[in-house]
């Protein structure tokens, strides 16, 4: 039939087992499917996730990665690294209504090439099942249809705001007056160079990230319920500040949920710590205002369980608050409700709210574990689009791919979301890989063991 569905699957293959065994299935004369397409790779953890993106953007049906089986990597630990990284892959995009048969990850050795052809056959009966791949070609250019999120569910347990605590105005205002005392002793001292904080703007809700260099510009610190920026990501070195380090010493007022990013920056060395003053500040939760000017709580803050400092050298204010930790489980509610809706309704979703991005990086400049030297999207070696409003694969699938090179790092601040000026909720990406490594984790980060 001339209009019969010929899928095109990719299959990357380890050079030293998987290969050998498609090698071998050959010179067998066993018989798989010959739109498999086979790319060679040294070892399977070669395979990065925007390989995968990549081949499904081009068009593929299916993607299958292949590798030796756990213990007899030809580079030891390559295959773990594989395993880890595509059941977090597979799961993401499963969780963005990508069908999860579409992907698959098989272990076969240079003497199974028997196994290789059992596994074409059935991979391609299972794409042939689920027809062409029409979500993840092209999820920007497909008509927003209408009835996106038709059930609700994402929506179905809102977060609603708590009444803010008129009792916590006078604690704010006492905890700025501290703050303002202390960057000018330290100024004043020589102790530090300049003040990382908090400045007044034109409208009370909208205070800006600035560094105070003098006494006299200290009278412009603020800190307010308003208060919501992530700080620690002002703090690096570089690369992001043209390569210019900073000089002296600087001293930053962090609120507890900010410590903790700025814990994980200096774990992957992009602070010098030596050269900062961490000032602990207490916090009784940041508040926005929405689009129908109600004023309520964010809801990072509603489910926060960072109500202790990670890292400090003093604290100011700590004790004004009284807060109780939340139920770890409480922030995965929204995750756990889009997990319920079919894979068609989360696709319906996800398109409804990717195909809002403007690629204004917004999301990769304020994040605080965002601090590769150069970011594969600033890159033209595989086409990247750096900052456009394009309608490319590599600008749909950007937050999926950033998520995924965050996951593990991520604090959960929720600074993706909150800086996003089209109200995407990115942090949900980032939360979904959070639960399934609290879920799985020893099942995808234990090797096992051999017998």
């Amino acid at each position: 039939m001339p209009n019969e569905f010929r899928p095109l699957i990719i299959a990357f293959c380890c050079n030293w087992c998987s290969y050998a065994g498609a090698d071998l299935a050959g010179t067998s004369r066993l018989n798989y499917p010959s739109n498999v397409k086979i790319i060679k790779v040294p070892c399977s953890c070669r395979v990065d996730p925007i390989f995968v993106l990549r081949a499904f953007g081009k068009g593929a049906d299916g993607v299958i990665i292949c590798g030796c089986h756990p213990g007899d990597c030809h580079y030891s630990t390559g295959n773990y690294h594989t395993r880890r990284r595509f059941a977090l892959l597979f799961s993401l995009l499963e969780f963005m209504g990508i069908e999860a048969g579409r992907m698959r990850l098989e272990w076969i050795s240079a003497a199974e090439a028997q196994k290789f052809a059992q596994v074409m056959n059935e991979f391609t009966e299972t794409i042939l099942a689920l027809g062409p791949n029409t979500r993840i070609v092209d999820i920007r250019n497909m008509p927003s249809a209408e009835g996106a999120n038709p059930t609700g569910r994402p929506f179905s347990r809102p977060y609603v705001y708590p009444p803010i605590n008129p009792e916590n105005a006078p604690k704010i205002a006492e905890i700025e007056a501290q703050m303002k005392r202390r960057a000018v002793e330290l100024l004043e001292s020589g102790e530090a160079d300049r003040i990382v904080a908090w400045k007044k703007s034109d409208f009370e809700m909208l205070p800006e990230p600035a560094s105070f260099h003098s006494v006299e510009s200290v009278e412009n610190m603020v800190y307010n319920r308003f208060c919501s920026a992530n700080l620690s990501k002002y703090l690096m070195d570089s690369p992001w500040l043209g390569d210019r380090k900073f000089e002296g010493k600087t001293a930053v007022f962090l609120k507890p949920c900010d410590s903790h990013s700025f814990d994980r920056m200096l774990k992957e060395h992009v602070i010098d710590r030596d050269k900062k003053i961490i000032i602990g500040i207490g916090c009784g939760g940041n508040v926005h205002v929405d689009e129908m000017e109600e004023v309520g709580l964010f809801e990072k803050c509603q489910v926060c369980r960072k109500i202790e400092h990670a890292v400090f050298d003093e604290v100011i204010g700590g004790d004004l608050f009284e807060r109780v930790a939340q139920d770890d489980n409480e922030r995965f509610d929204w995750v756990e409700n889009i997990e319920e809706l079919s894979s068609e309704e989360k696709f319906l979703y996800w398109q409804k709210q990717l195909s809002k991005c403007i690629r204004c990086n917004a999301c990769r400049n304020t994040c605080p574990v965002c601090n590769c030297k150069k970011c594969v999207f600033s890159s033209t070696k595989f086409d990247m689009a750096a900052k456009v409003n394009t309608t490319d694969f590599e600008g749909q699938m950007f937050h999926a791919v950033r998520a995924f090179h965050v996951a593990e790092r991520c604090t959960d601040c929720g600074e993706c979301s909150r800086v996003c000026p089209q109200g995407i909720p990115l942090h949900l990406l980032n939360r979904k890989f959070i639960k399934e490594i609290k879920e799985k984790g020893d099942e995808i980060w234990t090797p096992p063991i051999s017998p």
